[in-house]
């Protein structure tokens, strides 16, 4: 079966859990294609994708599995070197590592600051990337702040490769789905990859 998805959630959330996967099914063998937009997803049965949004989506049947939250995080080597920020304005006179996805909408630093309250201006400064694997290995490396998808720098937390820069989450209302062309029913083997991505998803994401 084939899995269409970005590359930050094979490289973040589906890689370190495969092995595992793998080892429980050594019959299914999974594809993964990546792309730098999201693609249409034919009337495949072996066919599922992964997408962020409502749910709402007309030609796709939508399968919810993880809501949108996110945190501030850094390496520990940055939060030693810098100090931890104190609040949301010291937060935001920090180096910032800015996602500057071209294709796919995300929320940037200046839209979680305005959920917070905190009016931000974007002067072009810090560090900016145009892919979130990018982005999450600059923020290892000790280059600045990054906004986390939870959903996505759960393994680097729980290794400490990354920790919360400052105890702030947004959960945006958006959510992330597994999804399929409404016109086919999946194959038993699209189905089982289905419900364990859900399974998977951690029970405060939903």
């Amino acid at each position: 079966m084939v899995l269409s998805s970005s590359t930050a959630f094979a490289s973040h959330w589906l890689i370190p859990r495969l092995p595992k996967f793998r080892a429980q099914h050594p019959e299914i063998e999974i594809r993964i294609q990546t792309a730098d937009r999201d693609t249409d997803l034919a009337p495949d049965p072996h066919l599922i994708g992964v997408r962020r949004g409502l749910g709402d989506w007309p030609n796709y049947r939508a399968f919810r599995f993880g809501g949108e939250n996110l945190i501030p995080v850094c390496s520990p080597s940055y939060l030693k070197q810098s100090g931890a920020p104190r609040d949301l304005p010291d937060l935001a006179g920090r180096t910032l590592i800015h996602l500057d996805e071209p294709h796919r909408p995300r929320p940037s630093w200046k839209d979680w600051f305005a959920h917070f309250g905190l009016d931000f201006t974007d002067a072009g400064e810090g560090l900016r990337l145009n892919d979130y694997s990018l982005v999450v290995q600059a923020a290892i490396g000790g280059q600045g702040i990054a906004l986390g998808w939870t959903h996505l720098v759960k393994h680097p937390l729980s290794e400490r490769l990354l920790i919360p820069a400052l105890a702030a989450n947004w959960a945006t209302g958006y959510a992330f789905f597994i999804v399929s062309n409404r016109s086919v029913e999946l194959a038993p083997e699209a189905k089982l990859v289905k419900d364990w991505i859900i399974e998977g998803a951690p029970y405060e994401q939903r």
